[in-house]
């Protein structure tokens, strides 16, 4: 912040600006005196930290104001305390001590957290609850029917099962399963009641209905992702790359050769409700890349989103199209070609460390977030409303 003061006055001929808000605070960065408006003194040091002066959200503002001076003011400059939207907050232990492998919204809107050390469900109406004992659950997806479809591990033998009614219904045995077939890592089922699973050891598979077919991509890396789009395309991504697979002999490597997108190679993929493929590249690149369902490419650069200083931990579609980035310091949503301003839609939330984040079918967004104050982990459930 006092880099981008200095420059402000160097290189953008900017002077000084002491007007304040009614909350108290300065309406620029480029005040004479007073402390930083955004930038936290105690960022990597513990030993000064208060939670209750963390700033960080205010930064979209202050650079916002810096360049262009006409913005309007923030929705903290009334107060110095930020309105609450409805948040609701978990700290049980299978999620303090991240005893759960992955997390999963059922057709309900109620998560899931299975893996590891149990299954877990949880519902307004009974909290967290156990459920499915003896199987290690690795995957779970919903059919076209809303019905749950979930893999696993029983007594050291691979499954293929659905639970509908509270009853599990076990569907493919490990007879029934491809040879050799390590643990199934991904488990989608398409629109056409078509089974893909990928497993631990980098292969792809589709049962079309006379058992399943190996998809001959190259490489043995693993499947990172299987996603389907509102069109019941699917998109892979194996080794960074991907790839848009119509059957075990049909498939199509989507990257710089056939399209626009600046690089090949991607850690994460996402598809929103309009069939939009969210991409982020791999390595330190600082941008993101949209993907209309008619392969035209939109580079969306961190410096022009305000999201430059932040790390995207992971990214979620909810049903209306809109994604939602899990970042090193909250939670961003994509409204009006950016990534809204934390205080716009995520008040009152902490400002934590989000790792993991979910959208369920009713709008309402599930985030898991790391406290670096003690480094425990808190569960969020968040109605954004309209």
């Amino acid at each position: 912040e006092i880099v981008f003061h200095e420059l402000g006055h160097c290189l953008l001929g900017r002077a000084h600006r002491d007007d304040t808000f009614k909350s108290g605070d300065f309406a620029s960065i480029m005040r004479s005196a007073g402390l930083l408006q955004y930038g936290d003194l105690d960022r990597y040091n513990t030993l000064l930290n208060d939670n209750k002066r963390q700033k960080a959200h205010r930064r979209d503002y202050y650079i916002d104001e810096l360049f262009s001076q006409s913005v309007e003011p923030p929705c903290w400059a009334d107060s110095g305390t930020l309105p609450n939207l409805p948040v609701e907050e978990f700290t049980e232990d299978i999620i303090i001590n991240r005893q759960y492998f992955r997390i999963w919204m059922d057709p309900d809107s109620n998560p899931w957290f299975f893996g590891r050390e149990g299954n877990y469900r949880y519902s307004p109406e009974n909290g967290f609850e156990s459920l499915l004992p003896g199987i290690s659950i690795t995957s779970m997806t919903n059919s076209a029917a809303n019905e749950i479809w979930l893999s696993g591990v029983q007594e050291d033998r691979n499954l293929i099962a659905t639970f509908v009614n509270e009853q599990l219904d076990i569907r493919y045995t490990p007879e029934m399963l491809p040879a050799n077939l390590l643990s199934i890592d991904q488990l989608l089922v398409d629109d056409m009641d078509r089974i893909w699973i990928s497993d631990r050891g980098g292969d792809l598979f589709v049962n079309s209905g006379a058992g399943f077919k190996k998809v001959e991509i190259p490489s043995r890396i693993r499947v990172s992702s299987i996603k389907k789009t509102p069109d019941n395309k699917i998109y892979v991504l194996k080794e960074g790359l991907l790839y848009l697979v119509e059957d075990e002999t049909s498939f199509v490597q989507v990257g710089q050769e056939n399209t626009d997108l600046p690089t090949s190679y991607f850690r994460r993929l996402e598809v929103d409700g309009q069939g939009n493929l969210w991409l982020q590249p791999a390595g330190t690149a600082q941008y993101l890349v949209k993907l209309s369902p008619e392969w035209e490419v939109d580079r969306i650069d961190f410096n022009q989103v305000n999201i430059n200083e932040l790390q995207i931990n992971e990214i979620a579609g909810d049903p209306n199209g809109t994604i939602w980035i899990a970042t090193s310091n909250g939670i961003r949503k994509w409204q009006d070609h950016k990534f809204t301003k934390y205080c716009e839609y995520n008040t009152g939330l902490k400002v934590l460390d989000f790792n993991t984040i979910r959208v369920g079918s009713d709008g309402n967004v599930w985030a898991v977030g790391r406290d670096r104050t003690n480094d425990l982990y808190t569960l969020l459930k968040i109605q954004p409303g309209t």
